[in-house]
């Protein structure tokens, strides 16, 4: 039987607009299913377990692809992987589990807590604040813009950067089957989704980081295969992914080093076409440098006194050169560096790093020998591997996974030595050298689950699927089963795939600048409190709180009284978990930002009183500090409430 071919296949815009629909409804009807037990079931096993699912999903991708008709196997690719990354968001919320930041499914912690009040910030004062958006501006403006876009509905804006997630990766995972082969683009796909998966549903800079740099990668290949097939626009590709890939160190920076690896790569990829190669050596500067610039303008903008973006730099490079210590041993041993003002702080920072490099060398490399013995041990695999975020609740699974991907890898890693004269094995290379020559400015020992290296996943998966085509070649040429593992050319979403990036980039970039300009930036009045109380003017967004209540089904925002006192046991921090064991029940909690004070607060309310809609509370009452500073997240209990 002749499978039909519609018309689709005549209006390459027709096919884009259908292959964009099918993708929105599938990541839709996720959500728009019946909160029973069976779906609650699907949803955690996605979020939480590897054994139940992983086998499935690689099976249905190999079958998408196995399908002759390239639209339609592109269709059925999407069709798989958009509802699995919503089925990963939506898990965390059916089961609203405490993870290490997000408390209840919902209430970000930490520093999520600073990037969504800072986010809150922009859209209501018309600047950023707090500490991790004053070094990092890029996050919180886009998260500030999807939730303007949506309403200020937390849910929703979190929803978006899932299905964003899923775009980018949908991207990559076509670029790879196209470049290798399909079942490399399975294995790729893997710990792509498994870092998403830990990720999402956390307000951290750490999912923008994974989506520019897997929008990069898609590029990078797609600029290979144009070269490679003479197509035109190579050059215009290659030059988008470096600028996404700059984007995604200064979102979460880690393998910095690359950057310099990337432009020395640009003169040797288009050197025996171009005699002129020099200018794209000069293309690929500028593009580094304008990222750089535009990270610079928006600090400038949208904060009121932004930190420099080299601290996080000095502070991870101290803790390797004096032997392999944590991020924060700088601010130990010389205490009085925050004092100081940034600019003056940060020649500080590297006086003391070089001072102590210079007088005891050997301590740097044990610091470096200290980090390989986390991120590469496999007896007992810690958190801190570069493979920890595959972990899951099933330890013979986790190790038969994480062992295999590592071994493939050593076989990827050989194989692209072997094929060095090839500019994509060349390429991968270095990634690999980037990746390595950055560990001791961003040390991944210092971050679990590779937090650091969002932009290094993609790397991480290439590596294994190359192990493994070059290992299973040989027997598949044996049993003459090679030609269904070949790479498939066919349908190029080249429209689709730069349209969304233009779009992406302006997300980005200029919403954020829209939200400074248009914001109301009121002057908010104290009219003061009665003694012993605080006065607080904070914004209300839906989709923030949990209702905590005597019922029997936990699904946000509701969660049971019992599933609540068992969950807040799971913050890694005994103050948060005293403060939440003495909040009166029933009650409902979300978080906010006193605009008075720029003091991060989780608000206990009635229930009652919020309705669903964007509101702004004047409120006096009582703050319960769960740190020490007075600028450090507190708990509020508001005794007299008015709206404005």
């Amino acid at each position: 039987m002749k499978i039909p071919q519609f018309n689709i296949k005549k209006n390459d815009r027709l096919y884009d607009l259908t292959l964009s629909i099918s993708s929105i409804i599938c990541f839709l009807a996720v959500f728009l299913l019946p909160k029973s037990s069976f779906i609650k079931t699907i949803n955690v096993i996605v979020r939480y377990n590897n054994s139940r699912f992983l086998f499935v999903i690689a099976i249905l991708l190999l079958l998408s692809f196995s399908i002759k008709n390239i639209r339609l196997s592109n269709l059925a690719v999407a069709v798989v992987i958009f509802p699995i990354f919503a089925f990963a968001l939506n898990g965390l919320w059916a089961s609203m589990y405490t993870e290490t930041n997000v408390i209840a499914g919902i209430l970000p912690r930490k520093d999520a807590l600073s990037f969504f009040t800072s986010s809150m910030s922009l859209i209501e004062n018309g600047y950023l604040v707090g500490y991790s958006t004053g070094r990092r501006p890029l996050f919180g403006g886009f998260f500030a813009a999807l939730l303007w876009f949506f309403g200020k509905n937390m849910l929703l804006g979190m929803a978006s950067i899932a299905f964003i997630s899923a775009v980018v990766t949908y991207f990559a995972l076509i670029e790879v089957r196209k470049t290798f082969t399909p079942l490399a683009a399975v294995i790729f796909f893997i710990p792509q989704f498994l870092f998403y998966r830990h990720t999402i549903g956390n307000v951290m800079s750490e999912i923008l980081g994974y989506i520019l740099g897997v929008l990069a990668i898609s590029f990078f290949l797609m600029a290979y295969r144009r070269k490679k097939d003479s197509l035109p626009h190579s050059v215009i590709s290659y030059l988008s992914g470096v600028f996404f890939f700059t984007l995604s160190q200064l979102a979460r920076p880690g393998a910095i080093i690359t950057l310099p690896l990337l432009v020395l790569f640009a003169g040797w990829l288009f050197r025996e076409e171009n005699r002129k190669y020099w200018r794209i050596v000069l293309f690929t500067v500028l593009i580094i440098l304008f990222a750089y610039a535009l990270n610079s303008y928006l600090l400038d903008q949208l904060t009121i006194q932004g930190e420099s973006q080299f601290n996080n730099a000095f502070n991870g490079l101290y803790g390797v050169v004096v032997g392999g210590e944590d991020w924060n041993q700088i601010r130990k041993d010389y205490p009085e560096l925050s004092s100081l003002e940034p600019g003056i702080r940060e020649r500080r920072m590297l006086e003391v790093t070089l001072s102590e490099f210079f007088a005891n060398p050997d301590n740097f490399i044990k610091g470096m020998r200290y980090q390989f013995s986390l991120i590469f041990s496999l007896e007992p695999i810690y958190n801190y591997n570069i493979y920890s975020y595959m972990l899951s609740n099933n330890l013979l699974v986790d190790k038969i996974l994480i062992y295999s991907f590592f071994i493939f890898s050593l076989f990827g890693i050989a194989f692209a030595i072997y094929k060095f004269k090839d500019p994509l094995y060349k390429f991968i290379l270095v990634l690999l050298l980037g990746f390595f020559c950055s560990l001791p400015v961003s040390p991944a020992y210092q971050s679990q689950y590779m937090r650091y290296y969002p932009a290094t996943i993609p790397l991480l998966g290439l590596l294994p699927a190359v192990g493994l085509t070059c290992v299973l070649n040989p027997l598949l040429n044996r049993i003459k089963l090679s030609k269904y593992f070949q790479p498939i050319d066919g349908e190029d979403l080249f429209l689709i795939h730069n349209s969304f990036s233009i779009l992406l980039t302006c997300i980005l970039i200029i919403a954020p600048l829209l939200l400074t300009i248009n914001s109301s930036k009121s002057d908010w009045v104290s009219k003061g409190c009665p003694e012993g109380e605080s006065e607080v003017i904070m914004s209300y967004y839906p989709g923030t709180e949990i209702s905590v209540i005597e019922i029997v089904k936990t699904w946000i925002p509701y969660i049971s009284i019992g599933d609540f006192k068992l969950k807040i046991h799971d913050i890694p921090d005994t103050a948060s978990i005293d403060r939440f064991e003495s909040i009166p029940l029933p009650t409902a909690v979300f978080p906010s930002i006193n605009i008075l004070t720029i003091q991060p607060l989780y608000v206990v309310m009635d229930p009652h009183q919020l309705d669903q809609r964007k509101t702004t509370f004047r409120a006096c009452g009582l703050i319960e500090n769960i740190s020490e500073s007075s600028k450090g997240d507190g708990i509020f209990y508001p005794r007299t409430i008015e709206e404005f």
